[in-house]
């Protein structure tokens, strides 16, 4: 199962599990090799533009596992 940095309530951060995300036909699913967070992450958080649910983090590199039909 994939894991992520989560905001919980009360701006906690929380390392869970999450299901294996859909993805629509003109999309990819990239499995995560390599994650780096930045000041823009926990600045979400501080100021409460990161809403509980919201998974922090936008820097990653990966592997291609799977292409929609529709991709370009």
């Amino acid at each position: 199962m994939p894991i992520a940095l989560v905001v919980r309530e009360q701006k906690k951060l929380v390392v869970e599990e999450l299901p294996f995300p859909k993805y629509g036909s003109k999309e990819l699913l990239i499995k995560v090799t390599h994650v780096a967070q930045n000041p823009t992450n926990w600045k979400h958080v501080h100021f409460g533009l990161a809403k509980p649910g919201s998974i922090v983090g936008c820097d990653f590199s990966g592997i291609v596992v799977k292409v929609g039909k529709e991709a370009v």
